[in-house]
């Protein structure tokens, strides 16, 4: 199943939260370096040390708390996007890169047998247009590996507009 919804990525009982990354993990945001500061730091070392493509996963768990009393251990899954920031993408590539990474993330679910909630932030999408692109992109990916025809995974995708 395929939820398309409005709010906070964080403020959700997913089991893993997707997180779009460049190479060099070089935009990991102040939120999320604030909801899992080990990952990240975890993520960045692992930058320094290895080379990531686009399109690569790079695994964490991390117990997150998301009320006074309620932790849970979570997945967070840095996602490749693009190369640096230097690499300017045109709107091809641009698709062409989001939809790599959905299909790596399809990929990944569907070989690891993982079960669950799975949230997806709208991956570079800068506007209704991209992210209407985004949401087909989605069906196509899930094509290859019919994810959502299992009722133990529902795919959260977060839509700002």
């Amino acid at each position: 199943m395929i939820n398309y919804i409005k709010g906070d990525i964080f403020k959700t009982n997913a089991d893993i939260i997707v997180y779009p990354v460049s190479c060099k993990g070089e935009t990991i945001y102040k939120e999320f370096k604030e909801q899992f500061p080990i990952a990240t730091k975890a993520y960045i070392r692992y930058c320094k040390d290895n080379k990531p493509e686009p399109g690569m996963i790079f695994r964490h768990l991390e117990t997150t708390i998301l009320g006074l009393d309620y932790k849970q251990l979570r997945e967070v899954w840095f996602t490749n996007i693009r190369k640096t920031k230097k690499s300017k993408p045109t709107i091809y590539n641009r698709t062409e890169w989001r939809y790599e990474c959905l299909y790596s993330i399809f990929w990944k679910l569907y070989h690891i047998k993982k079960k669950g909630i799975i949230n997806i932030p709208p991956i570079d999408c800068k506007d209704e247009e991209s992210f209407e692109l985004f949401k087909k992109q989605i069906e196509k990916a899930d094509k290859s590996f019919h994810l959502t025809e299992d009722p133990n995974i529902i795919i959260n995708v977060f839509n700002p507009f």
